[in-house]
């Protein structure tokens, strides 16, 4: 994806989930403020995919960014089958959303 672009915005459906390959994201607040950035190797989505609401901040592509997109429903029908992955991504969900809501 380009640099200078937004992925998503605050309050858009939240339906996919965000492998970063190589590049930068960063997200923004409700009044566009940084506060967290997300390289190669990480991945974002899964607290509002796990609450099953819109996004809560703004995605902003900082620089030539390379991301896999796995929606909703496939990450459902892939994780189901994998129990400790799936207790993995929960444990981080609920670390984040604890982070992010201070």
């Amino acid at each position: 994806m380009s640099e200078k672009e937004y992925l998503y915005k605050f309050g858009d459906c939240s339906d996919e989930f965000y492998i970063i390959y190589s590049g930068q994201i960063r997200l923004l607040n409700e009044d566009l403020k940084p506060f967290v950035k997300f390289g190669a190797g990480t991945y974002f989505g899964e607290v509002e995919m796990f609450q099953n609401t819109t996004w809560k901040y703004t995605a902003y592509i900082e620089e030539e960014t390379t991301i896999g997109i796995i929606t909703k429903q496939d990450f459902w029908k892939t994780i189901k089958d994998f129990k400790p992955v799936l207790d993995e991504y929960v444990e981080v969900a609920i670390w984040r959303a604890h982070f992010f809501e201070e």
